[in-house]
């Protein structure tokens, strides 16, 4: 009977751990420790009762919770082609020049680097909520991309969330 409990356990506990797996063709990551996978319709669900918008696209598969946190990341592929590829620094000017005409204020822009692998990261919030941005530079056409959405007084943990985050990103 121990034997089947134990059993019956590690097979929860399995499916459990195969439900956490991020999905990406580009990199392997790791979600930070205690986030929870949601569905699109558990996602809907928790924007609607915690946040007054989403920031959160809602045609990708990762989404995650976190302790007041929503998680989201998903792969981007361009066409074939040098022109196809703009450098972090042409994102990052194209992502202001465009946030000067939306209702939100931008906190912060910085591209920095973390296990040989370039990010943009960039804040912005309107009134107490706020998105943390993130994007790979392209390689082989492709890179990976994500969102932190959370409340301002959980700006601590969403830093942590994000650089835990990008210490487990590797390109493939």
């Amino acid at each position: 009977m121990k034997n089947i409990i134990f059993l019956m356990l590690c097979l929860f506990l399995s499916i459990k751990v195969l439900g956490q797996t991020p999905k990406s063709d580009v990199v392997s990551v790791s979600v930070p420790n205690g986030a929870i996978s949601l569905t699109r319709d558990q996602l809907s669900k928790v924007v609607r009762v915690n946040f007054k918008r989403s920031g959160i696209p809602l045609d990708v598969q990762n989404y995650f919770q976190l302790d007041g946190l929503i998680i989201s990341f998903w792969d981007y592929e361009t066409g074939v082609g040098p022109e196809s590829q703009r450098s972090l620094e042409e994102i990052k000017l194209g992502i202001l020049g465009i946030m000067r005409y939306t209702p939100d204020t931008v906190n912060f822009s910085k591209i920095i680097t973390v296990n040989n692998i370039q990010f943009l990261v960039y804040e912005y919030q309107r009134k107490n909520e706020v998105y943390l941005r993130f994007q790979t530079g392209y390689r082989n056409y492709k890179s990976f991309g994500g969102i932190i959405q959370f409340k301002k007084p959980d700006e601590e943990k969403a830093q942590n969330a994000l650089q835990n985050l990008l210490q487990s990103i590797h390109f493939k």
